[in-house]
């Protein structure tokens, strides 16, 4: 249900701009939310923005408001290009498909709340990865494991989601499900860790974190379509971390729910 990690972007995905349009497992359905369909069109393009009560970071026990802009294209349905990458489906039968994935992670600045001072700015990197999804029915799963390709410290995650679509009239749909996070030591160690130098900067004790499952969650999103174009959709998700993240210094609230709506334009 996400993309990059931090920011109001990488949490958007099935509906407006936070489960990955293009990278995540939720990148698919988005398109199979779309009011005309799209599936068996050359070129799909959709429009949209919304608004969002996101974690300030992922621990944060605060919240905020952020804007949420949302662009998604695709072609023939096998190259799409969103906010947060592109991604090529090299390989689709029999309900499965493989999509190598090019995507951005923002990174989290130190500016972002007072509980981050002295432990310095994560850069933004270039990611890569691919997703493997299987649809049967209404049922969806997909594994999307990705790595860092510029900042090395910022290590590898794969997330495990299911999903189960629902449609009780033509224009209303309800999807749901859960989702595992997991990542390695780098990874952990980057977003969760406090080295010697801001352990002194922040006053936070040393924290050297293993790899693991970071984080499980569910999320539900309602989409309604006004018509062969317009749609409104609305996300709730809850992510709770567990393991070495949850225990980080840095974390000041296991429990990180957002809440996202907006609207789209499919053209």
């Amino acid at each position: 249900m996400r993309i990059g990690r931090n920011g109001a972007i990488g949490r958007w995905g099935v509906a407006m701009a936070g489960c990955l349009v293009v990278l995540s497992p939720a990148a698919r359905a988005e398109d199979d939310e779309a009011p005309t369909g799209g599936h068996g069109r050359v070129w799909n393009l959709t429009l949209g923005g919304g608004v969002g009560v996101i974690p300030h970071y992922e621990g944060a026990d605060r919240s905020r408001i952020e804007p949420l802009p949302f662009f998604s294209a695709s072609y023939r349905d096998i190259v799409s290009l969103g906010i947060e990458g592109l991604g090529v489906t090299v390989f689709r039968a029999d309900g499965f498909s493989v999509t190598p994935t090019i995507g951005y992670d923002r990174g989290r600045k130190e500016s972002t709340d007072s509980n981050l001072k002295g432990l310095g700015t994560i850069q933004a990197a270039l990611t890569a990865g691919v997703v493997l999804k299987y649809e049967t029915g209404p049922f969806s799963f997909a594994l999307a494991p990705r790595e860092s390709v510029i900042q090395n410290r910022d290590g590898f995650e794969a997330t495990v989601s299911g999903t189960y679509a629902w449609r009780p009239t033509a224009r209303l749909r309800v999807s749901f499900g859960p989702e595992l996070t997991l990542a390695d030591n780098r990874r952990e160690r980057t977003y969760f860790g406090v080295d010697a130098l801001q352990s002194a900067r922040s006053g936070k004790r040393l924290y050297n974190p293993s790899g693991g499952v970071e984080s499980v969650g569910a999320a539900t999103t309602v989409s309604y379509a006004l018509d062969d174009h317009w749609q409104l959709m609305t996300r709730l998700a809850d992510d709770v971390l567990v393991g070495d993240a949850a225990d980080s210094p840095i974390v000041r609230s296991k429990n990180q729910a957002t809440v996202m709506t907006g609207v789209t334009y499919h053209f």
